[in-house]
């Protein structure tokens, strides 16, 4: 709605700012730690918004490509245009280049792709997470307008900043100033980690 000024006679003009809203927040959360030779990613299925449950069974990651994994949360609807988006762009890759893109490559595209919407953006708090050309894993985290950055354990959404520090602990020993680095994890302990990290952050 746009804004409408009423004039009374001689009084002041009032102004009328009207509820036009384009951004509904559906809340929920994803995760996403790497390892030495893996990543894992999880994200809970409620869509909700408000007090109201819309749907108890949306999945908030993509399968990007066989080494790359898109999570994310914020406004569904806009989440499943991006996805769209990139697909028509990495098939277009594909196409040209006669091969899928690396994790890396694709990271590099979807901050673009988010930042050519800066002045509407999509309403979407996104993790990219898959194996490098090394096959180590790696995850990239981002704000709503495409500005990214790796790191070995990260969390978008609702529950995100419950679950970040739990992680930091875990995988990197932020909280521990008498051991900078946690060991290796494999694959088995890690899962069930990130199960904790929901649990508690529910």
């Amino acid at each position: 709605m746009i804004p409408r000024v009423h004039v009374n006679g001689n009084a002041a003009p009032i102004e009328n700012r009207g509820g036009f809203e384009p951004y509904v927040f559906h809340a929920g959360t994803v995760v996403a730690v790497a390892g030495e030779d893996y990543v894992v990613v999880a994200g809970d299925t409620r869509l909700s918004s408000g007090y109201e449950i819309v749907h108890r069974n949306i999945s908030k990651l993509v399968k990007l490509t066989d080494k790359t994994i898109l999570a994310a949360s914020g406004m569904y609807a806009d989440y499943q245009e991006l996805q769209r988006v990139l697909k028509v762009k990495l098939q277009a890759y594909q196409y040209r280049m006669e091969r899928l893109p690396t994790t890396e490559s694709i990271a590099h595209l979807i901050s673009k792709t988010l930042y050519s919407r800066r002045f509407f953006p999509y309403y979407t708090f996104n993790l990219v997470a898959g194996l490098d050309k090394d096959g180590k894993g790696i995850i990239y985290g981002y704000d709503a307008i495409g500005s990214y950055g790796p790191d070995r354990a990260l969390a978008q959404g609702s529950g995100g900043h419950m679950i970040i520090p739990f992680l930091d602990a875990e995988f990197v020993g932020y909280n521990n100033p008498k051991e900078n680095k946690r060991a290796p994890k494999t694959i088995e302990e890690t899962v069930e980690i990130v199960y904790k990290a929901f649990v508690s952050a529910a």
